[in-house]
Protein backbone atom coordinates (compact mmCIF):
# COMPACT_ATOMS: atom_id res chain seq x y z
CA UNK A 1 0.00 0.00 0.00
CA UNK A 2 1.31 3.44 -0.91
CA UNK A 3 2.08 5.53 2.21
CA UNK A 4 -0.01 8.64 2.81
CA UNK A 5 1.42 11.95 1.70
CA UNK A 6 2.76 14.05 4.56
CA UNK A 7 4.63 17.31 5.02
CA UNK A 8 7.24 17.64 7.76
CA UNK A 9 8.04 21.02 9.31
CA UNK A 10 11.55 20.50 10.69
CA UNK A 11 12.06 24.17 11.38
CA UNK A 12 9.65 27.03 11.94
CA UNK A 13 10.73 30.17 10.03
CA UNK A 14 11.04 33.22 12.25
CA UNK A 15 12.49 36.68 11.93
CA UNK A 16 13.70 39.35 14.32
CA UNK A 17 12.83 42.89 13.27
CA UNK A 18 15.09 45.89 13.99
CA UNK A 19 12.57 46.88 16.67
CA UNK A 20 13.22 43.61 18.48
CA UNK A 21 9.90 41.99 17.57
CA UNK A 22 9.92 38.28 16.72
CA UNK A 23 7.79 37.26 13.76
CA UNK A 24 6.93 33.56 13.45
CA UNK A 25 5.59 32.22 10.19
CA UNK A 26 2.14 30.67 10.62
CA UNK A 27 1.44 27.09 9.70
CA UNK A 28 -0.60 26.43 6.55
CA UNK A 29 -4.31 27.03 6.89
CA UNK A 30 -6.21 24.09 8.32
CA UNK A 31 -3.29 22.49 10.15
CA UNK A 32 -4.31 21.43 13.65
CA UNK A 33 -2.15 19.48 16.11
CA UNK A 34 0.31 18.87 13.29
CA UNK A 35 -2.26 17.35 10.93
CA UNK A 36 -4.03 18.83 7.93
CA UNK A 37 -7.73 19.42 7.34
CA UNK A 38 -8.16 16.46 4.99
CA UNK A 39 -7.01 14.02 7.65
CA UNK A 40 -9.43 15.58 10.10
CA UNK A 41 -12.26 15.32 7.60
CA UNK A 42 -11.49 11.64 7.15
CA UNK A 43 -11.44 11.05 10.92
CA UNK A 44 -14.76 12.85 11.45
CA UNK A 45 -16.43 11.03 8.55
CA UNK A 46 -15.25 7.59 9.63
CA UNK A 47 -16.11 8.18 13.29
CA UNK A 48 -19.55 9.81 12.89
CA UNK A 49 -20.90 8.27 9.69
CA UNK A 50 -18.95 5.03 9.65
CA UNK A 51 -19.18 4.53 13.44
CA UNK A 52 -15.50 3.60 13.58
CA UNK A 53 -14.17 3.61 17.15
CA UNK A 54 -11.09 5.62 18.05
CA UNK A 55 -8.87 2.52 18.57
CA UNK A 56 -9.83 1.15 15.14
CA UNK A 57 -9.47 4.59 13.58
CA UNK A 58 -5.96 4.87 15.04
CA UNK A 59 -5.07 1.45 13.67
CA UNK A 60 -6.37 2.37 10.21
CA UNK A 61 -4.32 5.56 10.10
CA UNK A 62 -1.20 3.81 11.36
CA UNK A 63 -1.71 1.13 8.75
CA UNK A 64 -1.61 3.66 5.88
CA UNK A 65 1.51 5.32 7.19
CA UNK A 66 0.20 8.13 9.43
CA UNK A 67 2.09 8.32 12.71
CA UNK A 68 -0.65 9.29 15.11
CA UNK A 69 -1.68 8.19 18.59
CA UNK A 70 -5.13 7.50 19.96
CA UNK A 71 -4.93 10.65 22.09
CA UNK A 72 -4.23 12.73 18.99
CA UNK A 73 -7.18 11.14 17.20
CA UNK A 74 -9.43 12.04 20.12
CA UNK A 75 -8.20 15.65 19.94
CA UNK A 76 -9.05 15.81 16.23
CA UNK A 77 -12.57 14.56 16.98
CA UNK A 78 -13.37 16.71 20.02
CA UNK A 79 -11.49 20.03 19.86
CA UNK A 80 -11.94 23.08 17.67
CA UNK A 81 -15.44 22.16 16.53
CA UNK A 82 -16.81 25.72 16.43
CA UNK A 83 -16.83 25.90 12.60
CA UNK A 84 -18.87 22.69 12.47
CA UNK A 85 -21.32 24.03 15.07
CA UNK A 86 -21.74 27.25 13.08
CA UNK A 87 -22.30 25.26 9.89
CA UNK A 88 -24.89 23.06 11.61
CA UNK A 89 -26.79 26.12 12.89
CA UNK A 90 -26.67 27.70 9.44
CA UNK A 91 -28.08 24.51 7.87
CA UNK A 92 -30.97 24.42 10.36
CA UNK A 93 -31.68 28.12 9.82
CA UNK A 94 -31.73 27.74 6.03
CA UNK A 95 -33.96 24.68 6.29
CA UNK A 96 -36.52 26.37 8.54
CA UNK A 97 -36.63 29.38 6.23
CA UNK A 98 -37.05 27.54 2.94
CA UNK A 99 -38.39 24.02 3.60
CA UNK A 100 -42.06 23.54 2.66
CA UNK A 101 -42.32 20.88 5.36
CA UNK A 102 -40.19 19.34 8.10
CA UNK A 103 -40.46 16.03 9.93
CA UNK A 104 -39.75 15.95 13.65
CA UNK A 105 -39.28 13.16 16.18
CA UNK A 106 -37.39 12.49 19.39
CA UNK A 107 -35.84 9.54 21.17
CA UNK A 108 -34.17 8.81 24.49
CA UNK A 109 -30.38 9.15 24.61
CA UNK A 110 -27.69 8.98 27.27
CA UNK A 111 -25.56 12.11 27.57
CA UNK A 112 -22.89 12.80 30.20
CA UNK A 113 -24.11 9.77 32.19
CA UNK A 114 -27.64 11.18 32.33
CA UNK A 115 -30.88 10.33 30.57
CA UNK A 116 -31.49 12.87 27.82
CA UNK A 117 -33.54 13.26 24.64
CA UNK A 118 -32.40 13.76 21.05
CA UNK A 119 -34.73 15.72 18.77
CA UNK A 120 -34.49 15.21 15.01
CA UNK A 121 -35.59 17.93 12.61
CA UNK A 122 -35.30 17.25 8.90
CA UNK A 123 -36.61 18.00 5.45
CA UNK A 124 -35.96 16.87 1.91
CA UNK A 125 -32.47 18.42 1.87
CA UNK A 126 -31.30 18.65 5.48
CA UNK A 127 -31.36 16.93 8.83
CA UNK A 128 -30.23 18.16 12.24
CA UNK A 129 -30.12 16.62 15.71
CA UNK A 130 -30.24 18.33 19.10
CA UNK A 131 -29.76 16.63 22.48
CA UNK A 132 -31.08 18.12 25.73
CA UNK A 133 -32.37 17.02 29.11
CA UNK A 134 -35.98 17.88 28.27
CA UNK A 135 -38.49 16.95 25.59
CA UNK A 136 -40.99 19.67 26.42
CA UNK A 137 -42.61 22.03 23.96
CA UNK A 138 -40.48 24.82 25.39
CA UNK A 139 -37.36 22.88 24.47
CA UNK A 140 -38.69 22.13 20.98
CA UNK A 141 -39.42 25.80 20.36
CA UNK A 142 -35.92 26.67 21.57
CA UNK A 143 -34.50 24.29 18.96
CA UNK A 144 -36.64 25.90 16.27
CA UNK A 145 -34.96 29.25 16.98
CA UNK A 146 -31.98 27.84 15.03
CA UNK A 147 -29.27 29.12 17.35
CA UNK A 148 -30.84 32.45 18.28
CA UNK A 149 -31.09 33.17 21.99
CA UNK A 150 -33.42 36.17 22.02
CA UNK A 151 -37.01 36.50 23.20
CA UNK A 152 -39.50 38.68 21.32
CA UNK A 153 -42.90 39.98 22.40
CA UNK A 154 -44.82 40.81 19.23
CA UNK A 155 -48.19 40.06 17.64
CA UNK A 156 -47.23 36.42 17.09
CA UNK A 157 -46.42 36.08 20.79
CA UNK A 158 -49.74 37.64 21.74
CA UNK A 159 -51.59 35.24 19.46
CA UNK A 160 -49.78 32.34 21.14
CA UNK A 161 -50.82 33.56 24.60
CA UNK A 162 -54.41 33.92 23.43
CA UNK A 163 -54.43 30.40 22.04
CA UNK A 164 -53.06 29.06 25.34
CA UNK A 165 -55.84 30.74 27.29
CA UNK A 166 -53.64 33.13 29.27
CA UNK A 167 -55.57 35.76 31.23
CA UNK A 168 -56.24 39.03 29.41
CA UNK A 169 -54.75 40.98 32.31
CA UNK A 170 -51.39 39.21 31.80
CA UNK A 171 -51.55 39.79 28.06
CA UNK A 172 -52.25 43.49 28.60
CA UNK A 173 -49.10 43.82 30.72
CA UNK A 174 -46.96 42.12 28.09
CA UNK A 175 -48.34 43.81 24.98
CA UNK A 176 -45.87 46.30 23.54
CA UNK A 177 -45.77 48.56 20.51
CA UNK A 178 -43.31 48.36 18.83
CA UNK A 179 -42.33 44.74 19.58
CA UNK A 180 -39.89 44.23 22.46
CA UNK A 181 -36.72 42.22 21.77
CA UNK A 182 -34.69 40.76 24.65
CA UNK A 183 -31.16 39.51 24.02
CA UNK A 184 -31.28 36.57 26.43
CA UNK A 185 -33.32 34.81 29.10
CA UNK A 186 -32.04 37.00 31.94
CA UNK A 187 -33.17 40.21 30.24
CA UNK A 188 -36.55 38.63 29.50
CA UNK A 189 -37.09 37.50 33.10
CA UNK A 190 -36.11 40.95 34.39
CA UNK A 191 -38.72 42.48 32.12
CA UNK A 192 -41.40 40.07 33.36
CA UNK A 193 -40.54 40.88 36.97
CA UNK A 194 -40.78 44.61 36.22
CA UNK A 195 -44.32 44.02 34.91
CA UNK A 196 -45.38 42.35 38.14
CA UNK A 197 -45.38 38.79 36.77
CA UNK A 198 -44.30 36.07 39.19
CA UNK A 199 -41.34 34.44 37.43
CA UNK A 200 -41.34 31.65 40.04
CA UNK A 201 -44.81 30.52 38.97
CA UNK A 202 -43.89 27.77 36.50
CA UNK A 203 -47.47 27.25 35.38
CA UNK A 204 -47.67 30.87 34.26
CA UNK A 205 -44.06 31.23 33.11
CA UNK A 206 -44.20 28.28 30.72
CA UNK A 207 -46.79 29.70 28.24
CA UNK A 208 -45.25 33.18 28.50
CA UNK A 209 -41.78 31.83 27.66
CA UNK A 210 -43.20 29.72 24.84
CA UNK A 211 -44.94 32.78 23.42
CA UNK A 212 -41.76 34.89 23.53
CA UNK A 213 -39.73 32.14 21.83
CA UNK A 214 -42.41 31.69 19.19
CA UNK A 215 -42.31 35.46 18.67
CA UNK A 216 -38.53 35.20 18.16
CA UNK A 217 -38.98 32.38 15.64
CA UNK A 218 -41.35 34.48 13.55
CA UNK A 219 -39.22 37.59 14.11
CA UNK A 220 -36.32 35.85 12.35
CA UNK A 221 -38.50 34.72 9.45
CA UNK A 222 -38.53 31.04 10.38
CA UNK A 223 -41.42 28.61 9.77
CA UNK A 224 -43.40 30.98 7.58
CA UNK A 225 -45.69 28.45 5.85
CA UNK A 226 -43.71 25.35 6.80
CA UNK A 227 -45.74 22.30 7.79
CA UNK A 228 -44.50 20.39 10.85
CA UNK A 229 -45.12 16.65 10.37
CA UNK A 230 -44.96 14.58 13.55
CA UNK A 231 -46.33 11.56 15.37
CA UNK A 232 -48.89 13.80 17.15
CA UNK A 233 -46.80 14.14 20.32
CA UNK A 234 -47.93 17.19 22.29
CA UNK A 235 -44.61 19.04 22.18
CA UNK A 236 -44.64 19.02 18.36
CA UNK A 237 -48.13 20.43 17.91
CA UNK A 238 -47.09 23.96 17.01
CA UNK A 239 -47.62 26.21 14.00
CA UNK A 240 -48.98 24.47 10.89
CA UNK A 241 -49.12 20.86 12.07
CA UNK A 242 -49.88 17.60 10.27
CA UNK A 243 -49.73 13.89 10.99
CA UNK A 244 -47.65 11.55 8.88
CA UNK A 245 -49.67 8.84 7.16
CA UNK A 246 -48.38 5.99 9.29
CA UNK A 247 -49.31 7.64 12.58
CA UNK A 248 -52.61 8.87 11.20
CA UNK A 249 -53.66 5.40 10.07
CA UNK A 250 -52.31 3.87 13.28
CA UNK A 251 -55.14 5.54 15.21
CA UNK A 252 -57.59 3.40 13.24
CA UNK A 253 -55.64 0.29 14.24
CA UNK A 254 -56.30 1.11 17.90
CA UNK A 255 -60.06 0.88 17.46
CA UNK A 256 -61.70 -2.21 18.99
CA UNK A 257 -64.83 -3.17 17.01
CA UNK A 258 -67.55 -4.90 19.01
CA UNK A 259 -69.38 -6.55 16.13
CA UNK A 260 -68.39 -8.13 12.78
CA UNK A 261 -70.11 -5.26 10.98
CA UNK A 262 -68.00 -2.69 12.79
CA UNK A 263 -64.87 -4.73 12.09
CA UNK A 264 -65.67 -4.75 8.37
CA UNK A 265 -66.21 -0.98 8.44
CA UNK A 266 -62.85 -0.38 10.12
CA UNK A 267 -61.09 -2.64 7.61
CA UNK A 268 -62.81 -0.87 4.71
CA UNK A 269 -61.88 2.55 6.06
CA UNK A 270 -58.23 1.57 6.48
CA UNK A 271 -58.21 0.29 2.92
CA UNK A 272 -59.74 3.56 1.69
CA UNK A 273 -57.00 5.52 3.51
CA UNK A 274 -54.27 3.78 1.53
CA UNK A 275 -56.22 4.00 -1.71
CA UNK A 276 -56.44 7.73 -1.15
CA UNK A 277 -52.70 7.72 -0.43
CA UNK A 278 -51.98 6.01 -3.77
CA UNK A 279 -54.17 8.56 -5.56
CA UNK A 280 -52.12 11.37 -4.04
CA UNK A 281 -48.90 9.70 -5.21
CA UNK A 282 -50.26 9.62 -8.74
CA UNK A 283 -51.34 13.27 -8.42
CA UNK A 284 -47.87 14.29 -7.26
CA UNK A 285 -46.30 12.99 -10.46
CA UNK A 286 -48.74 15.06 -12.53
CA UNK A 287 -50.11 17.82 -10.24
CA UNK A 288 -53.28 19.65 -11.19
CA UNK A 289 -54.54 22.56 -9.03
CA UNK A 290 -58.11 21.88 -10.13
CA UNK A 291 -58.11 18.52 -8.32
CA UNK A 292 -57.16 19.84 -4.86
CA UNK A 293 -60.77 20.65 -3.91
CA UNK A 294 -61.85 17.22 -5.03
CA UNK A 295 -59.11 15.58 -2.97
CA UNK A 296 -60.21 17.49 0.12
CA UNK A 297 -63.85 16.53 -0.32
CA UNK A 298 -62.98 12.90 -1.04
CA UNK A 299 -60.60 12.71 1.92
CA UNK A 300 -63.12 14.24 4.28
CA UNK A 301 -65.69 11.66 3.20
CA UNK A 302 -63.26 8.76 3.57
CA UNK A 303 -62.08 9.77 7.03
CA UNK A 304 -65.47 10.55 8.47
CA UNK A 305 -67.64 7.84 7.00
CA UNK A 306 -69.47 5.40 9.31
CA UNK A 307 -66.67 4.59 11.77
CA UNK A 308 -67.00 7.64 14.08
CA UNK A 309 -70.77 7.10 14.18
CA UNK A 310 -70.46 3.44 15.14
CA UNK A 311 -67.53 3.60 17.52
CA UNK A 312 -67.29 6.11 20.35
CA UNK A 313 -63.59 5.40 20.89
CA UNK A 314 -61.44 8.37 21.85
CA UNK A 315 -58.86 7.18 19.34
CA UNK A 316 -61.36 7.68 16.58
CA UNK A 317 -62.14 11.22 17.73
CA UNK A 318 -58.43 12.00 17.51
CA UNK A 319 -58.38 11.23 13.79
CA UNK A 320 -58.38 14.80 12.49
CA UNK A 321 -59.34 15.19 8.86
CA UNK A 322 -57.87 18.69 8.77
CA UNK A 323 -54.49 17.46 9.94
CA UNK A 324 -54.43 14.52 7.54
CA UNK A 325 -55.41 16.75 4.66
CA UNK A 326 -53.13 19.58 5.71
CA UNK A 327 -51.20 18.87 2.55
CA UNK A 328 -54.08 20.23 0.50
CA UNK A 329 -53.66 23.67 2.00
CA UNK A 330 -50.02 23.84 0.91
CA UNK A 331 -48.65 24.93 -2.42
CA UNK A 332 -49.97 23.11 -5.44
CA UNK A 333 -46.70 21.29 -5.99
CA UNK A 334 -46.44 20.16 -2.37
CA UNK A 335 -49.66 18.30 -1.67
CA UNK A 336 -47.64 15.40 -0.29
CA UNK A 337 -46.48 17.19 2.85
CA UNK A 338 -48.11 14.66 5.12
CA UNK A 339 -45.74 11.95 3.93
CA UNK A 340 -42.54 11.33 5.95
CA UNK A 341 -39.47 11.53 3.73
CA UNK A 342 -35.79 11.00 4.15
CA UNK A 343 -33.76 11.42 6.30
CA UNK A 344 -36.50 10.19 8.66
CA UNK A 345 -35.78 6.52 9.40
CA UNK A 346 -39.17 5.12 8.40
CA UNK A 347 -40.79 4.38 5.08
CA UNK A 348 -44.37 4.85 3.99
CA UNK A 349 -46.03 1.59 2.99
CA UNK A 350 -48.08 1.69 -0.16
CA UNK A 351 -50.63 -0.71 1.28
CA UNK A 352 -51.84 -1.73 4.75
CA UNK A 353 -50.11 -5.10 4.41
CA UNK A 354 -46.62 -3.63 4.19
CA UNK A 355 -44.78 -2.94 7.42
CA UNK A 356 -42.14 -0.44 8.35
CA UNK A 357 -38.69 -2.04 8.79
CA UNK A 358 -38.09 0.09 11.86
CA UNK A 359 -40.66 1.42 14.23
CA UNK A 360 -40.84 5.24 14.05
Amino acid sequence: MKPAHRTEFLTVPCWLTPEGKVIVAPLPEGVSSGFGRNLRRACLALHTQGQVTTPRLTAILNGIGVEISKRQVVRLLTTGLDPFVEEDSAVLHAGLVSAPFITVDDTGARHNRRNAFTTQIGGERFSTFRTSLSKSRLNFLSVLRAGHQDYVLNDEAMNWLKAQGVEHAIMARLKTNPPAVFTDQIAFLEYLASKGIDILDRQLLRPVAEAAIWGAIRHHGLLGSTVIVSDDAGQFRVANHALCWIHAERLLQKLMPATPKQERLVTTTRDLVWRFYKALKVWKRQPSPQLITGFRQTGSTKYSRDVPALLSSTSCSCVSTDERLNCSRCSNTRIFHCTPTRPRTIFVPSSPGERSPAAP
